[in-house]
């Protein structure tokens, strides 16, 4: 039995695992009929998985910076065996892959209802060969031959060797080699490592206004690859190689790939102006701000020309930050750089010579705005009595904050009366608590 279907099925599947890649024996083929391919009857018994980015066959780094190859398993699910002059699989003896590979059969039929319809009928390898299952019934293949052994009933590869790109290759590719296997056949190859060991690359950009963005790609474990080792001469020439991020335009039908990185996560940070002006509208320098996330004041690196605050990438920094955000002249602050979260922003000292409290009671506005993982800016409020502060409008990041110098320029319809009225409620308070305590006093006297 010939296993084109099988071939033509795992190219099918390119994107969710590696292909069987060998073809059918010649009428002259060296070994003898009913023999098992020997490693020494081809050119290359091992398999190869090639990748543009080596990330994929390496850990996460270590505390020195150093990473180790993936601990990659493999099973060899059936062997190579000449049947009437012809390549096919015969499903390997140990008690376990037997019962691992039927759980797959199962699978695969119930994945695939177009297939595979009648009885298994003699080895199951060989049978499930020539079926011609669909990509999700491949897949269902594999997962469940996984689940059956578990990942203890895999080999731990350990001949892995990588290989950088040489400068003659145009694909710029890194090689994986599994080295010496069992023998030529048809594996199962699977990567355990976890979420916990999982490489990453990150690049950032700066947009003109200065924000930037993040993006991250984390490097997961490799979809679960049914491969077979390579059959050269005096076979049909079909490597066995798996690409993973990208088949080359010349790869002749046959090899397949596998999709290996996670989505790529992008986060951008935030920011957003304050101008600070008097009651005029003219810029106003000398007005002193704080930013929280929460209950923790925020840390800015000042920019030199004096208006722009970025956001501290180290928080915990003692040194060349600052805490206290002062207005330069013409008044505009710019905060830059800012993570997602919940920030207040408040004044916390008017100008000199500008208002800051009636009568104890401060006048001095704050804001707070939310900023989500782009950057995007939302949930603006405002605690503001005095109507000294304006928030932005439509496709605007800018707030804007008045200083006055008394309280005849405050803003809202009445307030300077009220303002008054304030004052004159707390003086008449504090005569009450004279006239009180004087007359307690008083009683005190004369019942002595």
């Amino acid at each position: 039995m010939k296993l084109r279907k099988l071939m033509a099925g795992l190219a099918a599947a390119a994107t969710l695992f590696g292909g069987l890649a060998f073809g059918a024996t010649t009428a002259n083929a060296a070994p003898a009929d009913g023999a098992r391919i020997a490693q020494t009857d081809i050119n290359n018994g091992t398999i190869t998985l090639k990748s543009t980015n080596k990330q994929n066959f390496l850990k996460k780094a270590d505390a020195n910076g150093d990473q180790a190859v993936r601990d990659f398993k493999y099973v060899e699910l059936a062997s190579y065996e000449i049947v009437a002059n012809n390549l096919t699989l015969v499903t390997s003896t140990d008690a376990n892959v037997v019962t691992a590979v039927n759980a797959g059969i199962t699978a695969a039929k119930a994945a695939d209802t177009q297939h595979g319809t009648g009885a298994v009928i003699g080895d199951p390898m060989a049978w499930f060969a020539q079926q011609g299952f669909d990509a999700a019934a491949l897949q269902a293949f594999n997962t469940a031959v996984r689940r059956s052994l578990t990942d203890n009933g895999f080999t731990v590869a350990t001949n892995l060797t990588v290989t950088d790109p040489d400068a003659q290759d145009t694909n710029k590719e890194y090689s994986l080699d599994f080295g010496t296997l069992a023998g030529p056949g048809l594996y199962l190859i699977i990567d355990p490592t976890t979420k916990d060991d999982y490489p990453s690359t990150s690049e950032t950009t700066t947009d003109q206004n200065g924000n930037s963005t993040t993006t991250v790609i984390t490097y997961g474990a490799l979809a679960n690859i049914l491969i077979g080792t390579a059959a050269g001469d005096p076979f049909t020439t079909q490597t066995g190689t798996v690409y993973i991020d990208g088949k080359p335009t010349d790869v002749p039908s046959g090899y397949a790939e596998t999709k290996t990185n996670l989505q790529p996560e992008s986060t951008t940070t935030g920011g957003f102006e304050v101008q600070k002006n008097d009651a005029s509208g003219k810029g106003l320098a000398g007005a002193t701000f704080q930013v929280k996330n929460g209950s923790t004041v925020v840390k800015f690196t000042k920019g030199a020309d004096g208006a722009t605050y970025t956001y501290a990438a180290d928080q915990s920094a003692t040194e060349n930050v600052v805490i206290d955000i002062v207005t330069p002249a013409g008044g505009l602050l710019k905060f830059r750089n800012l993570p997602a979260g919940t920030y207040t922003v408040t004044e916390t000292k008017a100008p000199s010579g500008f208002l800051s409290n009636i009568a104890g009671v401060s006048v001095l506005p704050s804001f707070t705005v939310t900023i989500n993982d782009q950057g995007q800016l939302s949930d603006w409020k405002k605690n503001d009595a005095q109507g000294l502060l304006t928030l932005p409008g439509a496709g605007s990041s800018t707030v804007t904050v008045v200083n006055v110098q008394n309280i005849t320029q405050l803003p809202h319809t009445g307030a300077a009366g009220i303002a008054m009225f304030t004052v004159i409620g707390l003086l008449l308070a504090g005569a009450a608590g004279t006239v009180y305590v004087k007359s307690r006093k008083a009683n005190a006297l004369l019942r002595a």
